[in-house]
């Protein structure tokens, strides 16, 4: 079961598909029987979405061919991929293409694509673009808001009387196939190119009801429903075909528009009623500096380690008081940052809608946000659960300095001046200096202006990554937070991690020591719970030399990378003291990229948890236990 997009003569095709590969036909198509002390190779080979050969190979016997497959394919003019927030494209209908039959489909978590009336269509919404001397402009209108759309009874005359009056409100899909149909005959909205342009603002794969459901209750664990899943499609369709059974579809399409849906590392499958929180699917590779020349006051209240929607508002300036602008921030023709705002700091607001149009910036319009620190490593602790083009790093080589991702937590703990802002001298400001994380090591983290040395901490280019809590409600505050997916009893001094992803658990305890692993490896994984140490273990031991002994007692072990990296993150916060009185604490996980760097480890002084450095650095272990 998978999805396919690939080019045939210049036509895209996309296909959800699942093949049902039958091992028979070593004799026959019927038999399926194994020949003892017979070893048997099965060669599949995917050709294209309809052709798919199936070879059972065994000495003495012929080649079968059995093919079985199922799916909805799609031979589209225009493939458009789509991240999953809020999104604004523009589409151009010609007058060549429209046929008076167009229709359309959608396959969503809600609604299947051979549904004779599927309800899940209410997130693509599309405003007839202005003219320019009778001649359609690509630039997007701006949102007019929710409310502002054709609700109830619609007819294509009463449509094109709006228009004239220049107040015609947005379509849904349903609307605009009737009002594309209807320009076969009456051809008033083509302009003298013989072109419909259409600015098209598909919503966030997000839903706070369930659109199938009559009553439209409010759920926060509806999520489940929506996350990790395949990317949820509309097709705009010239024509179809369905199978016999139906349950195959081949189309073709105008426009195939396709959104990914929100990654997460929560358990999902969980039975418990929880909060949680998500990230986009689609990483942006263009990497950019933290802000640009933007003076500073000497404070900051934007330093919180795990709640990154309250770092973002305080940090963008939003709030009742002193109204900030969408237009102050964002050019709406292209609905991409003004100049003065193309950094990491504010890239993830544009993921973000004026949802009642009055042009303000409202805190409950802020639902994509950056991430904080502890979030951004929660991602590494998480990775395994992910799709594998949203995690964040994915070279299969290390580069020392490269793809730093930037968080929203802006702190002091480190040798930084005036509480968390530092000068740079290139702009002659005062400039925010937030935590940011090394991706090419899993979880170490560290200031920005700590990155690089002097001269260049605060012009170094980062990446950012947005996400979204999942389960709260739309007017939820800015303080308000989502579930950890991390228990912790400060008692006990135990982790319990059953709202975490299985993908990202390891299956089974370790009873004893780890075996030899890196970073990458499945052993460097978190078991579903595990128990600290209440004493340290030695204080003054290399790294390597901790490798070498036996220092936990038995059923105790020293900790792996991810093991720390939950310990750093969640425990110092409530036990005063954890990593006071020795100037390292170690993980017993090697690094796979280099072995000039031996492993990982927290330093007691800063707080920071990275690589070593060096092999003659020493320190102490806090052995741990899977319960």
């Amino acid at each position: 079961m998978g999805n396919l997009l690939y080019t045939v003569d210049g036509v895209d095709i996309s296909a959800d598909v699942e093949y049902i590969v039958h091992l028979g036909g070593v004799d026959n198509v019927n038999d399926y029987n194994s020949l003892r002390n017979t070893s048997y190779t099965y060669n599949v080979t995917i050709n294209s979405a309809t052709d798919i050969i199936v070879e059972a190979e065994a000495e003495g016997t012929e080649n079968e061919q059995r093919p079985g497959a199922e799916g909805d394919v799609v031979r589209a003019t225009v493939i458009t991929e789509l991240d999953s927030p809020n999104q604004t494209i523009s589409l151009t209908f010609n007058k060549s293409v429209i046929t008076g039959n167009i229709t359309w489909n959608v396959s969503t978590p809600f609604s299947s694509s051979t549904s004779t009336n599927p309800l899940d269509y209410k997130w693509i919404y599309f405003a007839l673009s202005d003219k320019k001397n009778n001649v359609y402009t690509t630039d997007f209108i701006k949102y007019p808001g929710e409310t502002n759309i054709y609700d109830g009874e619609f007819s294509f005359d009463s449509y094109m009387g709006d228009v004239s009056a220049g107040k015609e409100k947005m379509l849904d899909i349903k609307q605009l196939i009737e009002v594309l149909n209807a320009n076969k005959k009456n051809t008033n909205l083509f302009d003298e190119s013989g072109k419909i342009i259409f600015t098209a603002y598909v919503n966030e794969f997000y839903y706070y009801t369930n659109p199938e459901d009559p009553i439209g209750t409010e759920s926060k664990v509806l999520w489940k429903k929506f996350v990790n899943t395949k990317k949820r499609v509309l097709n705009i369709i010239s024509n179809i075909e369905y199978s016999p059974d139906g349950q195959s579809t081949v189309a073709d399409a105008l426009f195939s528009i396709r959104q990914g849906s929100i990654q997460t590392m929560y358990n999902r499958f969980s039975t418990e009623d929880f909060t949680a929180w998500g990230s986009q699917m689609i990483q942006d590779v263009t990497s950019t500096v933290f802000e640009k020349n933007e003076s500073k006051k000497y404070t900051h209240n934007y330093s919180d380690n795990f709640n990154g929607r309250s770092n973002s508002i305080l940090m963008w300036g939003i709030n009742s008081a002193t109204k900030k602008k969408w237009d102050g921030y964002i050019i709406s023709a292209g609905w991409t940052m003004k100049g003065d705002y193309e950094s990491a700091k504010y890239k993830c607001l544009r993921l973000n809608r004026d949802n009642n149009g009055n042009g303000d910036i409202e805190e409950e319009e802020v639902q994509w946000y950056l991430s904080s620190i502890n979030q951004l490593t929660d991602m590494w602790i998480g990775e395994n659960s992910y799709n594998h083009d949203s995690r964040l790093y994915k070279r299969a080589d290390w580069v020392q300095n490269d793809q730093w991702f930037a968080s929203s937590t802006v702190s002091s703990i480190f040798q930084t001046t005036y509480d968390g802002w530092v000068w740079d001298s290139e702009s002659d400001r005062w400039k925010d200096n937030p935590y940011i994380l090394w991706s090419a090591e899993g979880s170490s983290i560290g200031l920005l202006g700590n990155a690089t040395g002097s001269g260049e901490k605060l012009v170094a280019l980062v990446y950012y990554r947005c996400v979204r809590n999942l389960g709260l409600g739309k007017n939820a505050e800015k303080e308000v937070e989502p579930n950890d997916f991390v228990e912790y009893d400060n008692t006990t001094r135990t982790l319990r991690l059953d709202r975490l992803d299985e993908k990202s658990r390891r299956e089974s305890p370790i009873l004893g020591d780890f075996p030899t692993h890196n970073e990458r490896s499945a052993v460097n994984r978190p078991y579903r719970a595990f128990q600290i140490d209440a004493n340290y273990k030695e204080g003054e031991l290399t790294l390597q030399q901790i490798r070498n002994r036996k220092i936990c007692t038995d059923g105790w072990h020293v900790p792996n990378q991810r093991e720390m990296a939950l310990m750093h993150s969640r425990v110092t916060q409530h036990w005063d003291g954890m990593w006071n009185g020795i100037p390292n604490f170690f993980a017993i996980t090697e690094f796979s990229f280099t072995k000039e760097r031996p492993g990982f480890g927290v330093v007691s002084s800063t707080d920071s948890f990275s690589l070593v450095k060096n092999t003659g650095i020493t320190g102490g272990v806090r052995c741990v236990k899977d319960i």
